[in-house]
């Protein structure tokens, strides 16, 4: 059993600081996921100024 002492304990935190690496998609993981959220609300805002459709008796198949 090892006891952590002060020293180590800055020694691992300065290591764990500076080995800290992005993954190299990231970038493209954050634009794809902009771009989804841009569609959305596109798509969304087109929904929204659609006229709205009322059933009329043309669209019954039998009458």
């Amino acid at each position: 059993m090892a006891l952590i002492t002060s020293d180590m304990a800055e020694q691992l935190e300065d290591r764990s600081m500076t080995e800290t690496t992005h993954h190299p998609l990231r970038p493209v993981f954050v634009a794809v996921l902009a771009l989804k959220i841009a569609v959305a609300s596109l798509l969304i805002g087109a929904a929204a100024f659609a006229p709205s459709v009322s059933a009329e008796g043309s669209y019954f198949v039998s009458e």
